[in-house]
């Protein structure tokens, strides 16, 4: 079992995930905590065939407790779990001269992340989803060959900073009411190349600990003194056959290796 109250524990195992981040190229490391999310909340969050959707608002603060720290004053509570700091709540100033903290907003945008305007059917079409966004039909480019300043033909009042990012979430514009839809949360080839860009799994055992350790005791992260692999699992609504595209739990893993030796305490049973 893996000790999920052990604070040195959850400091090395933040340290083991930023050097993971650091080793595959391009780690997305934001859309990954969204990713998490979406797996962890499951049938909380509508799909594509669901009225009505999620209020953006809503979504954030899922988002937010999932990965909040309680003993962790409100402007630093929020976990970013690939760098081991911290972000303020969602709606938290954190200084007397910044604004409102809006940790998720562009993450679920065309700007910068994940959303789309596009159609269920579409949206639950492979081929449309694996597609480069530089190929959708609905694209407005500024600039040929680029998505710097694109539209989406849907909904004229977004537009793209640069970013090739997938398609997660289904984008229900209703101006400040908009809301949110989640694709097929089970198709791996949506999620793999992102979640395990080049097969560079997530090490599990620095991942657990880091989730699990001071949780929002809303949330059945909180509450236990040790979890093992199938309690991460099944309290993020995986298949062992998705468990296995997203995570290494191999004992020989370097980042799991090197907590583990530091930690003798640490055991767990394999996916």
């Amino acid at each position: 079992m893996i000790p999920v109250t052990d604070a040195a524990l959850y400091t090395d195992a933040l340290t083991q995930l930023s050097a993971y981040a650091a080793s595959v190229p391009n780690h997305k490391g934001r859309l990954t905590q969204v990713f998490l999310a979406l797996k962890f909340y499951g049938a909380k969050i509508p799909g594509l065939a669901a009225e009505p959707g999620i209020p953006v608002g809503l979504l954030q603060d899922m988002v937010d407790r999932l990965y909040l720290k309680v003993s962790m004053p409100d402007a630093r509570s929020v976990l970013s779990l690939f760098s081991g700091n911290y972000m303020p709540r969602t709606g938290v100033t954190p200084t007397r001269n910044g604004g409102p903290a809006n940790n998720w907003r562009n993450n679920f945008d065309i700007q910068k992340g994940v959303g789309c305007y596009a159609g269920a059917a579409e949206l639950s079409d492979p081929a449309f989803l694996e597609a480069s966004r530089l190929d959708c039909p609905h694209l407005l480019p500024a600039k040929p060959g680029s998505l710097a300043r694109a539209k989406c033909a849907l909904h004229l009042e977004g537009e793209y900073r640069r970013e090739d990012h997938p398609k997660w979430l289904q984008i229900r514009p209703g101006g400040s009411r908009r809301v949110f839809a989640v694709v097929d949360l089970s198709n791996t080839s949506n999620f793999t190349r992102y979640i395990a860009p080049g097969g560079r799994r997530i090490p599990a055992v620095p991942l657990v600990a880091a989730m699990y350790f001071d949780a929002d005791a809303g949330a059945v992260t909180a509450g236990r003194t040790e979890i093992d692999m199938a309690d991460f699992q099944a309290d993020f609504n995986m298949t062992a056959a998705e468990f296995a595209a997203y995570f290494d739990d191999d004992p020989a893993n370097i980042y799991n290796d090197r907590l583990m030796r530091a930690h003798l305490t640490v055991g767990y049973a394999r996916v």
